[in-house]
């Protein structure tokens, strides 16, 4: 009965270690990616978003692009300027991974999602359950 028990100690044990190695990978693998989505929560200048959804362009229309970076703008627009961050959970799906990232803002805490394609673009964000942009 005790071997058993520490048997699933240990098991218990080993997914939360490496939970937490696969979110602190996700975190420095996007990291440039995150603090350019952050810089822009801060200073609204939405340009600095191009390096990140840029690659998108040739594969949609004007429009497409177009609404997707309207929505980016009216989402981060419904914000206070933040004062930090720091990415509580990472999940694959497909071969894009979405981030799960905490905000910290003067008052209160807020989850917001990022979704990156294989190559670190951003294909997807989402900062509030009914609010969300895709590419």
């Amino acid at each position: 009965m005790k071997t058993t028990y520490v048997n699933h100690l240990f098991q218990i044990l080993v997914v939360i270690i490496f939970l937490n190695v696969q979110t602190s990978f996700s975190q420095d693998k996007y990291k440039d990616q995150l603090n350019v989505i952050f810089e822009t929560f801060i200073t609204k200048d939405f340009q600095l978003l191009n390096p990140i959804v840029k690659h998108q362009y040739k594969n949609k229309t004007i429009k497409e692009v177009e609404n997707f970076i309207n929505t980016i703008k009216q989402q981060i627009c419904l914000f206070p300027t933040p004062e930090g961050y720091r990415v509580i959970g990472n999940e694959t799906i497909g071969f894009n991974e979405k981030l799960t990232v905490e905000y910290q803002y003067a008052n209160k805490t807020r989850l917001h999602y990022f979704t990156f394609n294989p190559k670190g673009k951003l294909i997807r964000i989402q900062v509030a359950p009914s609010i969300a942009a895709s590419l």
